[in-house]
């Protein structure tokens, strides 16, 4: 919605065009104090300057008339945060440096405690050059106002925009451009989020959302474990709608394309691989990445239970001068093929880059190993990646190492797999992005994994001489220049980390143990606290079977403001010790998230774990963007064509011609190209520097064609014991051959001939069978059939040389296949076994008629299935049965077991369970002094294991009791006898098998 401004002009001398924006409602009653916070969206599009109560930050002169010095506000370089109090007439002047210095449009925010219907007036205005500003009066007093544009506010905050060329045409850019903001009484009005438009050209501007960009380039640190399925992408965030473009000139798929919808995510793949098939060559290819719109970019690399994944800074944020830093790869990993490395992308051909490795280490694509301390200095092309390997010792990295380029490049770093530490069992992938040295910071937190108890670890890198401190343990580290420390974090104690100079920071995540709780070795390179930023996006990254929790962490000195997808999350933040900043781990799901500060900045970084697997990446920092890299101009480039066959390695030639000339460049001019970057047929360009006496005569550039072969694969299958012949060669083992056949004037035909032996089998009908049952054996993968038995089976004598063969054993035996000579060339054992011998556990041996329930067991030693048929046509299967049988019943019962071993050998028993009627009772009258029926007792026909009976008078009083089930009761109490009348008894009875009966009566006792 649009609000209509009132222009009240007090001259007719210019014209300010002014608009406004109803942002959002806000909460009543904003009142300004050294406290207070206001929250407000912020707009990356301003280059906002603050305020502090000295009248002069950043350019901006503040002079508060009728104003309490303390309701000035500095919220971390985000806002200027000004009241003009509560008094009729107080006002703020504001003034900015020159206008030269800025651009062509200001705005500002006005907001207050209660501005519904209320007229604010705001006067535009300048501060002359002279005479010099020497105190804030004075610029009060040196205002000069010419305009007054009166604002009817509706709402609780607008912004308004001011275009400043009508003031130029008056005035020149040479005056201070200055605003007063006067109120009416009872009213708190407040300035704020004073900034001018600037366009992101040069060095000097800062995005504070900086981890989206249009232009970017990735390359991969290979996984060195490739036998499981893995995948390399480019996962992409837009914040609006977009088209995203990855190249790679020296990829079978050049061009890769993906549309985003604005708030959604999706993936680029550059690699897939199954059962170690590598699609690419990527660990010699660099990815150029480019979109519409900006986006955010992470690299990943991931497999069935290792990942690495980084967010990729945007190519203006690349620099020329770098130190690595990675993890050391323990011993048992090194001899594996894994290690630590690092890849350099160019972004601009004739890039050249240098460094100093600290150890041994080799080039995977061209195998050239460079010992320890010895410079190496190379030319490289665009996109084209040179990969590190240290191979050579263990525990040895190249951390601390400077690279070094004369153009823009792209380096990542990182191991192919590690345990961190060395003592754990486990061991991941770990990969990121370097930062260019000059994107480094001094001020750093570390947050330990909140789903972890293990701890985690910071490693230090320097560039120059400094002094590290660690918050938590009071620790002062110094480094040299190059050095390389670790520092320990504890579970649940975040610590800050301080340098008088900028280092680097890596936060590694330690591994799991696969057995105690989920999680993974991981990398990330920590967003320092002073290039912190207010927005970010970002998307959590999922691969089928791998990650199944997400975690943002987030650290920030003013939290209260901040949001996670719209929602506040200031309840989630704790303090970091006494150092004023704040810290939180929050769990999201899956998908796409924004995390915002409207009042201040914060760093952060986004996780996920798998059971035995985990991924990091920054949320970004607020980089210093460098001016972009014009390439020379060279009119001294030699070029030269040349064709190269197929999976052919290529060396320039020591000698060449070129127009009529003959070329003989110096050795280091060479250029040398891999038999990996020839594997397909196309187009390479590849370039080197002719120098001579370190003065550059010539660049050369190399157009190489490469030409295809006629390959053709054959696939042959040869019986153990054979000799295939092939091109007048002799196989007899199983491997894959290569035959090459020159052909005049084209490159090679190639056969592939692949050779699989199959081995001599004996497959059995049965793999157990009962005595003298039949089995049928069938062999195959040999020339001849002859067998034997262990132990021996007679009726093999008629059967030698068929196949198959009927055997009927009457014990286990082995079968074996024989070759010519004798030998043994298969065999197969068929297990016999008799039926079992029966045996059956039962409850009780017959059925009680009042508690009719039968429980069997089959106790036959090797039984394997049972099966129970009872006479009243129930059926069960199982080893142990219970039965309960339904009335009427007959005078017995039938039941038959049939028990089989593993080969369902059977035999049968039939048992009978004749029925027998037990019972309880009592009699219900007695006459104590009669000579007959003159006691009260129970009388059962079980076999009692325990009981009691105890009996009560009608006042319900305990008069005589007994646990002796031949103990009568003679009709007294305590020796003297009871008076006439019914008594009350209550009776329990356990059997010795364990059934229970218990009952209630009522007896009278007759005198």
């Amino acid at each position: 919605m649009r609000l209509l401004i009132n222009m009240l002009h007090d001259t007719y001398r210019h014209l300010v065009v002014c608009w406004m924006v109803v942002l959002a409602s806000c909460a009543t009653g904003l009142r300004a104090s050294a406290q207070d916070t206001v929250g407000l969206p912020f707009h990356e599009e301003w280059d906002t300057y603050s305020a502090t109560s000295n009248r002069h930050f950043h350019g901006w002169y503040f002079c508060k008339n009728g104003v309490n010095d303390e309701s000035v506000v500095m919220r971390a370089n985000l806002h200027a945060f000004l009241t003009t109090g509560n008094t009729e007439g107080s006002g703020t002047v504001v003034a900015t440096p020159y206008l030269n210095d800025i651009a062509d449009t200001l705005t500002f925010y006005l907001y207050g405690s209660n501005l519904s219907g209320h007229v604010a007036q705001v006067e535009f205005g300048y501060i002359p050059d002279t005479p010099p500003i020497a105190t804030p009066d004075d610029i009060c007093a040196l205002f000069v106002p010419y305009d007054t544009v009166s604002l009817s506010v509706s709402r609780q905050w607008q912004r308004t925009t001011v275009a400043l060329a009508p003031y130029y045409a008056v005035h020149g850019p040479a005056h201070r451009f200055a605003l007063r903001l006067t109120n009416s009484f009872g009213q708190e009005l407040y300035l704020d989020e004073i900034g001018a438009h600037k366009t992101l050209e040069g060095s000097g501007a800062c995005l504070h959302s900086t981890n989206v960009g249009n232009d970017f380039w990735a390359g991969f640190v290979l996984n060195g474990s490739p036998q499981n399925t893995y995948e390399a992408a480019i996962n992409l965030t837009a914040q609006e709608a977009c088209t995203v473009t990855v190249t790679c000139p020296f990829s079978a798929t050049p061009t890769r394309t993906l549309n985003l919808a604005a708030g959604s995510s999706g993936k680029v793949l550059v690699a897939q691989a199954s059962d170690g098939v590598y699609e690419e060559h990527i660990e010699v290819l660099g990815f150029h990445i480019t979109s519409t719109a900006p986006v955010q970019a992470v690299a990943s690399w991931s497999k069935l239970a290792s990942s690495g994944a980084t967010n990729l800074l945007p190519t203006a944020t690349l620099g020329r001068h770098y130190r690595i830093a990675d993890y050391p790869t323990d011993g048992g990993r090194i001899n594996s093929g894994s290690a630590a490395a690092a890849v350099v992308i160019a972004t601009e051909n004739m890039t050249t880059v240098s460094y100093t490795p600290p150890v041994e280490v080799k080039e995977s694509e061209t195998g050239i190993v460079h010992p320890a301390g010895q410079p190496v200095s190379l030319v490289i092309g665009q996109a084209h990646g040179h990969h590190r390997i240290i191979c050579t010792a263990s525990n040895t990295s190249l951390s601390g190492m400077e690279i070094t380029a004369n153009k823009t490049v792209a380096v990542f770093q990182g191991n192919q797999i590690c345990g961190i530490p060395h003592s754990t069992p486990s061991g991941d992938y770990i990969y990121e992005q370097a930062l260019p040295v000059d994107q480094w910071g001094t001020d750093y937190a570390a947050v330990p994994t909140g789903t972890r108890t293990v701890g985690d670890v910071v490693r230090l890198v320097a560039d120059a001489a400094c002094t590290v401190s660690i918050s938590s343990t009071g620790q002062s580290i110094s480094m040299a220049a190059g050095d390389v420390r670790e520092v320990p974090i504890a579970v649940n104690q975040p610590t800050l980390i301080n340098s008088t100079a900028p280092i680097s920071a890596a936060f590694c995540t330690k591994g799991s143990d696969y057995l105690a709780e989920p999680g993974d070795a991981s990398m990330l390179m920590l967003p320092s606290l002073d290039r912190a930023v207010s927005h970010a996006i970002f998307s959590t990254i999922r691969t089928e079977r791998i990650f199944n929790q997400w975690f943002v962490t987030l650290v920030s000195d003013s939290p209260s403001s901040m949001t996670l997808d719209g929602n506040p999350i200031a309840s989630y933040f704790q303090p970091i010790g006494s150092t004023g900043y704040h810290w939180a781990q929050i769990a999201v799901g899956q998908g796409t998230h924004t995390v915002d500060n409207a009042e201040g900045e914060f760093v952060g970084w986004t996780y996920g774990i798998g059971n035995v697997d985990c991924y990091t990446y920054s949320l970004g920092h607020c980089y210093e963007w460098e001016t972009p890299y014009v390439p020379e101009t060279h009119h001294d480039t030699i070029h030269f064509s040349d064709t190269v066959c197929q999976g052919q390695e290529y060396l320039l030639p020591d000698t060449f011609t070129v127009g009529g000339q003959t070329c003989t460049p110096p050795s280091e001019g060479r250029i040398h190209i891999g038999a990996a970057e020839t594997s397909r047929p196309g187009t390479l360009e590849r370039w080197s520097d002719w120098v001579e006496d370190d003065t550059l005569v010539h660049h050369i550039c190399l157009t190489l064609t490469v030409l295809s072969e006629t390959r053709t694969t054959i696939s042959n299958i040869i019986i153990a014991g054979d000799t295939l012949f092939f091109a007048d060669t002799a196989i007899t083992l199983a491997g894959t051959y290569t035959f090459r056949y020159a052909r005049t004037g084209q490159c090679d035909s190639v056969v592939t001939l692949v050779v699989s032996i199959q081995e001599a089998s004996i497959a059995a009908s049965a793999d157990g069978v009962c005595p003298g049952e039949e089995v049928v054996l069938t062999g195959s993968g040999s020339h001849v059939y002859n067998w034997s038995a262990t132990p021996p089976d007679t009726t093999l004598a008629a059967l030698q040389g068929q196949n198959p063969i009927s055997v009927h054993p009457q014990q286990t035996t082995t079968y074996t296949l024989l070759d010519a000579g004798g030998g043994t060339i298969a065999s197969i054992t068929v297990g016999v076994e008799p039926p079992p011998a029966l045996c059956v556990e039962s409850n009780r041996s017959f059925i009680d008629f009042d508690y009719p329930i039968l429980i069997l067991k089959d106790c036959s030693p090797g039984h394997y299935r049972s099966e129970w048929n009872f006479s009243d046509g129930a059926r069960f299967t199982g080893e142990h049965i219970r039965h309960r049988f339904a009335h009427p019943l007959p005078d017995s019962f039938e039941v038959t077991l049939t028990s089989c071993n593993r080969y369902q050998c059977c035999a049968d028993t039939t048992l009978v369970f004749p029925v027998e009627i037990l019972s309880v009772w009592f009699p219900n009258i007695f006459f104590p002094d009669a000579g007959e029926n003159n006691r009260f007792h129970c009388h059962t026909s079980y076999e009692v294991a325990d009981f009691e009976l105890t009996v009560y008078n009608r006042q319900g009083l305990l008069v005589w009791e007994t646990t002796d089930i031949d103990t009568p009761w003679d009709g007294t109490h305590g020796g003297a006898p009871v008076p006439q009348g019914a008594y009350v008894y209550r009776w329990y009875l356990k059997d010795i098998h364990g059934h229970v009966r218990t009952g209630l009566g009522t007896v009278t006792l007759v005198r």
